[in-house]
């Protein structure tokens, strides 16, 4: 039997539906450690099909021309982007989950107390008929909520984590995370076990109510929920599913709803109005310009300030003031989880920044996180932040001991892009040991 050849537009069309299963992928709880593999291995052979495609369709293929190129030829002639390009964002994807596991390692607070207490009537179970209970799996909560969080521009500094004990009565084998997010007001419950529900808490409301954060962890489950169905709008209880990181999305960054979570369609990120002629930015995982709005006529990028100001490494605030006193113009988009906000030209800003961006910054990253290394000296230049956590000393200490010696300082930009009074670690070392 012949085959019927496949015609182009049909071998066009099967590759740009491969191309948007993989960049349209989102990070869930289920995959954001497999999340990056797995999306370069399905980029990779991708491409390689890609590849093998092109040189069956091309009968006068120059034999000079290196795998590179064929590639760049194939990604043109079946109306692809580059792909190359999102591997290298796979690339600083990786980065920052790593941050992310870092962020956990090293500011998670461990309190000698239960966080949000199961049922007193609950009882480890033993036996489930003649099947010795099985110990449920996890599900990585808290790390792709501080994903959601990061990826929403929320400043990490201010994220204050609680995790509590687990007794030998409780079913339960790991204990709740108290995740407070001052910047928005909100305070996260999640416990990485299956079958445990997560929470969220205006804590605005929660002030009004004279409630505090040591009160709601306190609460046993059962009256987490009543006092949910009290005070509608204060609080949110939801279970996992396959919209978990939608409705955690919602809740943390609008209004959290009053009605019940069973009267919410939440299978898409929901609109709270028309805003069908307001653009959005790129919500694509893997896109370089993820987060920025690319103008089709001009090839620039618009972006909300603190996406811009993440980008080149420079404060928030300086950067704005930047754009208001240069009288910049703005545009409506609307952001990665459908807010509308003002929104600024990345090239014009990165032209403006120029002379903040000139001034070197401290690594983000390694055992010298915080400070900037001296390429000549090898010595190690940090702002009095970070030399606090070096020397485990008071900030009176650190300064008293900087200015009575009268050591030399620099302007460096700490790791959020602000420029500081940077003092040499050595240096300091030294006078210490005096």
């Amino acid at each position: 039997m012949i085959e019927t050849p496949i015609s182009p537009e049909v071998k066009k069309q099967h590759f740009r539906d491969r191309s948007d299963e993989v960049l349209e992928r989102k990070i869930t709880v289920e995959n954001i450690n497999s999340y990056v593999n797995d999306a370069v291995s399905d980029l990779i052979r991708l491409t390689d099909e890609l590849v093998e495609s092109y040189k069956a369709d091309t009968t006068d293929l120059d034999p000079n021309l290196s795998g590179k190129e064929i590639e760049d030829l194939a990604y043109v002639a079946y109306g692809l982007p580059n792909i190359n390009d999102y591997l290298g964002v796979a690339q600083e994807k990786i980065k920052e989950l790593e941050e992310i596991d870092s962020f956990i390692e090293e500011r998670v607070v461990h309190i000698n107390e239960v966080i949000t207490p199961p049922n007193k009537d609950a009882k480890m179970p033993t036996h489930i008929g003649e099947e010795i209970y099985a110990r449920p799996g996890t599900k990585n909560r808290l790390k792709t909520l501080l994903y959601v969080l990061k990826e929403s521009g929320i400043d990490f500094e201010k994220i204050q984590i609680q995790e509590g004990v687990v007794s030998q009565e409780m079913v339960r084998w790991l204990s709740y995370f108290s995740v407070e997010v001052p910047e928005i007001d909100r305070l996260i419950l999640v416990c990485d076990e299956e079958q445990n529900a997560s929470y969220v808490f205006d804590t605005e409301k929660l002030k009004l109510l004279g409630l505090s954060i040591s009160d709601i962890n306190r609460m046993l489950k059962p009256e987490l929920n009543q006092f949910i169905a009290d005070h509608p709008g204060v609080g949110v209880r939801f279970i996992q599913s396959k919209n978990w990181r939608n409705r955690l999305e919602l809740f943390l960054l609008e209004e959290i709803p009053s009605q019940k979570i069973a009267d919410l369609d939440l299978s898409e990120k929901p609109e709270k109005r028309d805003v069908s002629d307001v653009p959005n930015v790129s919500n694509i995982e893997l896109d370089p310009w993820k987060r920025f709005l690319t103008d089709n006529d001009s090839g620039k990028h618009w972006g909300p300030i603190w996406t811009i100001a993440e980008r080149l490494s420079v404060n928030n605030m300086r950067l704005l003031r930047i754009a208001k006193s240069n009288n910049l113009e703005s545009r409506k988009i609307r952001d990665v989880i459908g807010r509308e906000r003002d929104c600024y030209c990345y090239e014009e800003l990165e032209k403006l920044a120029e002379v903040f961006t000139s001034v070197p910054q401290v690594a983000k990253e390694g055992v010298w996180k915080g400070f900037l290394t001296d390429d000549d000296s090898g010595k190690h230049w940090g702002p009095i932040k970070a030399l606090i956590r070096r020397f485990g000393l008071s900030r009176q200490t650190i300064s008293k001991i900087a200015k009575s010696n009268n050591l030399e300082s620099r302007k460096i930009r700490d790791v959020i892009g602000s420029e500081r009074d940077c003092y040499c670690y050595e240096e300091l070392e030294e006078k210490f040991r005096r």
